[in-house]
């Protein structure tokens, strides 16, 4: 699988104990920095970029003994859609992962969520999606017949921890694609 972690990625994070172990070293590629929480659960940490990316799974690499064990995984998705370029979707879970309490790095595939119809509202399908308008991101796929998922924003929400006050250390995130 290939890294495919834009450049711009911007990383927000619910808590951080100290200077030392910000969000900035969660993307940063060394395996000497980490990004560590305040104690208390959940923790969060939200990747968000510029460009669409076609990713289809996420790696994440913990602090064996302060891993999160239950994660709630939420995507911003593009989908291609029958009568329009595009429906952007906003934040939606896509699933829940549970990672092991360990210091390996852990591949998980993006649980993106199949319960949205491909084409615009209609009154036959009271519950499809509505346009609002048109995103300021580039249009993907140009290529109709290009079905992988496009997002804009992962958010992880880590709802348990191995660690007994609920801090959470994470030494890398990366968006992989296959």
């Amino acid at each position: 699988m290939k890294n495919i972690t834009p450049k711009d990625c911007v990383v927000r994070v619910s808590s951080t104990l100290d200077s030392s172990s910000g969000k900035k070293n969660l993307l940063d590629g060394s395996d000497e920095t980490c990004w560590s929480s305040a104690q208390g659960l959940p923790q969060t940490v939200r990747l968000s970029w510029n460009e669409l990316i076609p990713a289809t799974h996420f790696a994440i690499t913990f602090q064996g003994g302060f891993s999160a064990t239950a994660v709630s995984v939420y995507v911003a998705a593009v989908r291609p859609a029958k009568y329009v370029d595009n429906i952007t979707l906003g934040m939606v879970l896509g699933g829940k992962v549970y990672p092991k309490d360990s210091n390996g790095r852990q591949v998980f595939e993006l649980p993106i969520p199949e319960a949205f119809p491909d084409s615009v509202h209609d009154e036959e399908h009271p519950l499809s999606p509505t346009l609002s308008g048109t995103a300021a991101l580039p249009v993907h796929p140009a290529d109709p017949n290009d079905d992988r998922q496009w997002i804009k924003e992962l958010k992880l929400e880590f709802e348990k921890s191995a660690d007994p006050w609920g801090r959470i250390v994470v030494y890398h995130i990366e968006l992989l694609q296959a």
